[in-house]
Protein backbone atom coordinates (compact mmCIF):
# COMPACT_ATOMS: atom_id res chain seq x y z
CA UNK A 1 0.00 0.00 0.00
CA UNK A 2 1.33 3.06 -1.41
CA UNK A 3 1.23 6.37 1.82
CA UNK A 4 0.59 10.05 0.50
CA UNK A 5 1.75 12.73 1.95
CA UNK A 6 -0.52 16.28 0.65
CA UNK A 7 0.24 19.94 1.19
CA UNK A 8 -2.23 22.76 0.10
CA UNK A 9 -0.34 25.64 -1.31
CA UNK A 10 -3.48 27.70 -1.98
CA UNK A 11 -6.77 27.31 -2.90
CA UNK A 12 -5.44 26.15 -6.41
CA UNK A 13 -2.24 24.14 -6.03
CA UNK A 14 -1.48 20.97 -4.08
CA UNK A 15 1.82 19.36 -3.65
CA UNK A 16 1.60 15.55 -3.46
CA UNK A 17 4.54 13.31 -2.16
CA UNK A 18 5.12 10.12 -1.68
CA UNK A 19 7.92 7.40 -1.21
CA UNK A 20 9.50 8.17 -4.70
CA UNK A 21 8.10 11.57 -6.06
CA UNK A 22 6.56 14.70 -5.88
CA UNK A 23 4.17 15.91 -7.26
CA UNK A 24 2.35 19.64 -7.90
CA UNK A 25 -1.13 20.16 -9.16
CA UNK A 26 -3.43 22.78 -9.76
CA UNK A 27 -7.05 22.53 -8.59
CA UNK A 28 -8.10 20.84 -11.83
CA UNK A 29 -5.74 18.38 -11.43
CA UNK A 30 -3.50 18.89 -14.26
CA UNK A 31 0.19 18.76 -13.34
CA UNK A 32 2.28 21.89 -12.81
CA UNK A 33 5.55 20.20 -11.84
CA UNK A 34 7.40 16.91 -10.65
CA UNK A 35 10.64 15.50 -9.00
CA UNK A 36 12.10 12.22 -9.15
CA UNK A 37 12.66 11.96 -5.20
CA UNK A 38 10.49 11.00 -2.22
CA UNK A 39 9.99 13.31 0.40
CA UNK A 40 8.13 12.95 3.88
CA UNK A 41 6.98 16.29 6.30
CA UNK A 42 6.18 18.83 3.68
CA UNK A 43 6.14 22.74 4.86
CA UNK A 44 5.26 25.85 2.29
CA UNK A 45 7.46 28.64 2.96
CA UNK A 46 5.65 31.62 1.68
CA UNK A 47 8.74 33.91 1.67
CA UNK A 48 10.79 31.75 -1.14
CA UNK A 49 7.43 30.16 -2.62
CA UNK A 50 9.23 26.79 -2.29
CA UNK A 51 8.53 23.51 -0.39
CA UNK A 52 10.98 22.45 2.29
CA UNK A 53 10.50 18.86 2.82
CA UNK A 54 13.12 16.20 4.38
CA UNK A 55 14.38 13.67 1.05
CA UNK A 56 14.11 10.10 1.58
CA UNK A 57 16.94 8.35 2.05
CA UNK A 58 18.24 6.01 -0.70
CA UNK A 59 19.15 2.98 1.54
CA UNK A 60 17.13 1.99 4.67
CA UNK A 61 17.84 3.27 7.92
CA UNK A 62 19.74 6.49 5.94
CA UNK A 63 19.88 10.07 6.79
CA UNK A 64 17.36 12.43 5.54
CA UNK A 65 18.21 15.57 3.86
CA UNK A 66 16.72 19.30 4.12
CA UNK A 67 15.93 20.49 0.85
CA UNK A 68 13.71 23.50 -0.89
CA UNK A 69 12.16 22.79 -4.06
CA UNK A 70 11.61 26.29 -6.05
CA UNK A 71 8.25 23.76 -8.03
CA UNK A 72 8.06 27.15 -10.35
CA UNK A 73 11.21 26.99 -11.67
CA UNK A 74 12.07 23.42 -11.07
CA UNK A 75 15.09 24.38 -8.77
CA UNK A 76 16.17 22.08 -6.10
CA UNK A 77 17.91 23.51 -3.47
CA UNK A 78 20.03 22.20 -0.51
CA UNK A 79 19.65 24.87 2.54
CA UNK A 80 22.99 23.50 4.03
CA UNK A 81 21.42 22.12 6.98
CA UNK A 82 22.52 18.59 6.93
CA UNK A 83 20.92 15.66 7.23
CA UNK A 84 18.99 14.20 10.66
CA UNK A 85 17.68 10.50 11.63
CA UNK A 86 15.29 10.68 14.23
CA UNK A 87 12.12 8.98 15.68
CA UNK A 88 10.12 12.73 16.28
CA UNK A 89 9.94 15.64 13.83
CA UNK A 90 7.51 17.68 11.99
CA UNK A 91 7.29 20.61 10.00
CA UNK A 92 4.41 23.18 10.11
CA UNK A 93 2.99 25.71 7.37
CA UNK A 94 5.76 28.19 7.79
CA UNK A 95 8.74 25.93 7.15
CA UNK A 96 9.53 25.50 10.59
CA UNK A 97 11.44 22.35 11.30
CA UNK A 98 11.46 20.46 14.86
CA UNK A 99 12.85 17.75 15.98
CA UNK A 100 13.83 15.81 18.92
CA UNK A 101 15.44 12.65 19.85
CA UNK A 102 14.98 9.52 22.52
CA UNK A 103 17.33 8.08 24.81
CA UNK A 104 19.78 6.27 22.09
CA UNK A 105 20.39 10.68 21.40
CA UNK A 106 20.55 11.45 24.87
CA UNK A 107 17.22 13.52 24.38
CA UNK A 108 17.28 16.44 22.96
CA UNK A 109 14.71 18.91 20.88
CA UNK A 110 15.99 21.41 18.80
CA UNK A 111 14.59 23.44 15.44
CA UNK A 112 15.40 24.97 12.30
CA UNK A 113 13.07 28.15 11.59
CA UNK A 114 11.65 29.02 8.23
CA UNK A 115 14.44 31.30 7.81
CA UNK A 116 17.26 28.72 8.40
CA UNK A 117 17.67 30.24 12.27
CA UNK A 118 18.87 27.22 14.00
CA UNK A 119 17.10 26.83 17.64
CA UNK A 120 18.04 24.12 20.00
CA UNK A 121 17.44 23.16 23.66
CA UNK A 122 18.80 19.57 25.98
CA UNK A 123 16.20 17.53 27.60
CA UNK A 124 16.31 16.26 31.00
CA UNK A 125 13.76 13.40 30.10
CA UNK A 126 14.72 11.23 27.42
CA UNK A 127 11.82 10.76 25.06
CA UNK A 128 10.24 13.65 23.17
CA UNK A 129 6.74 12.98 22.49
CA UNK A 130 5.85 16.25 20.06
CA UNK A 131 6.93 19.89 19.50
CA UNK A 132 4.76 23.07 18.12
CA UNK A 133 4.64 26.41 16.83
CA UNK A 134 3.14 29.77 17.69
CA UNK A 135 0.96 30.22 14.47
CA UNK A 136 3.75 33.42 13.50
CA UNK A 137 6.71 30.36 13.73
CA UNK A 138 8.29 32.03 16.49
CA UNK A 139 7.71 29.97 20.09
CA UNK A 140 9.04 26.63 19.84
CA UNK A 141 8.36 24.23 22.69
CA UNK A 142 9.08 20.43 23.37
CA UNK A 143 6.76 18.29 24.96
CA UNK A 144 8.58 15.19 26.71
CA UNK A 145 7.23 12.15 28.38
CA UNK A 146 9.36 10.18 30.90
Amino acid sequence: MKSYTLLLINDTQLVEASATRLRCYNREGQLLASRPEGAKLLAYNPATDAVRYLVRPKEEGGNCTFLDWHWQTGAIEDIGLGSIWTHCCAFDGKGNFAHGGDWEDGGYWGGIDSTGQTVGGGSSMPVLCSMAFSPDGGARQGFQIN
